[in-house]
């Protein structure tokens, strides 16, 4: 592993099992990074930006961390090839350098954490846009146990990409909502092969379903884990899969911090059109 340098990088660090590595924070960028980013990143962003070749079948799964983002790539890699067998492991633009990139065969499945305003401007218009959002507060307890600082804000992101949809109609970008998924995932893989153009039978439609459902798949990545994973893992076998649940933060968040959140949640949110599903009753297991 690399040895990042304080003069360079306002860092803080935090814990992988019994691994410390730090978050990355670059003079003049106003973003934090996860911690395996590039080194040279400024560079890289300038190549993602400008020098970076959208192929017509890339396809980009973005995301706020503890989002669902691997699990969605399992989703979309099983599509588009057609079968039940799970991925290797996926890859970041932000994590892996432009000659690697530019390797990789087509149809090119990437996932990134990155603003819109850092990825290709002709993204969309070129390639396809998948974006998956989940409420912020079971987003804060996920990763709070995957990591123990935030990794940007979650409502910059949210409305980043709601504002780039809304302002760029003719891109090719499907929003999906993780609750959505959770309670009718045979839908949205349909609705996911619809948007890439790889009309699928119900057969397969069917058998995706059900090797995806959130049960099954966090079963078989925590019972099958590379190493490279699990000797990064803290509380859990994989820390790419938690619980996955839907309301889960009613066993974090205090009844005080819960009434800050919601304060902060309806001034930052006033003018977006997103909607999300926070499973506030029984609020009874919150505690001063």
């Amino acid at each position: 592993m690399s040895t990042y340098s304080d003069t360079k990088f306002n860092l803080k660090s935090t814990r992988f099992g019994d691994v410390n590595v730090p978050m990355k924070k670059f003079e003049g960028i106003d973003f934090n990074f996860m911690p395996f980013v590039l080194d040279n990143i400024e560079e890289h962003l300038k190549y993602l930006k400008t020098g970076y070749k959208v192929r017509d079948d890339d396809i980009f799964i973005c995301t706020y961390p503890r989002s669902g983002t691997n699990w969605t790539y399992e989703i979309v890699h099983m599509l588009i090839h057609g079968s039940t067998e799970f991925a290797p492991l996926f890859s970041f633009v932000e994590n892996f350098t432009g000659d690697v990139l530019e390797k990789r065969d087509s149809p090119r499945l990437l996932c990134s954490h990155l603003l819109p305003r850092m990825l290709p401007d002709e993204l969309g218009y070129k390639g396809k846009i998948i974006v998956v959002v989940r409420n912020p507060k079971d987003v804060a307890v996920s990763v709070h146990n995957f990591l123990k600082i935030p990794c940007n804000s979650w409502f910059d992101y949210v409305q980043a990409w709601e504002k780039e949809q809304k302002d760029h109609p003719k891109k090719s970008i499907l929003t999906l909502c993780f609750e959505d998924m959770k309670r009718n995932l045979k839908q949205n893989v349909q609705k996911i092969a619809e948007f890439l153009g790889v009309p699928r039978d119900e057969s397969l439609i069917s058998n995706i379903t059900e090797k995806c459902d959130f049960a099954s798949i966090n079963k078989e990545k925590t019972t099958n884990v590379p190493p490279v994973v699990s000797k990064l893992s803290r509380n859990c076998p994989n820390f790419l899969y938690r619980k996955g649940q839907i309301g889960d933060w009613k066993n974090w968040f205090t009844v005080a911090q819960n009434e800050r959140f919601d304060a902060i949640y309806a001034e930052r949110m006033e003018n977006s059109d997103l909607d999300f599903e926070f499973c506030t009753k029984s609020l009874e297991k919150l505690t001063l």
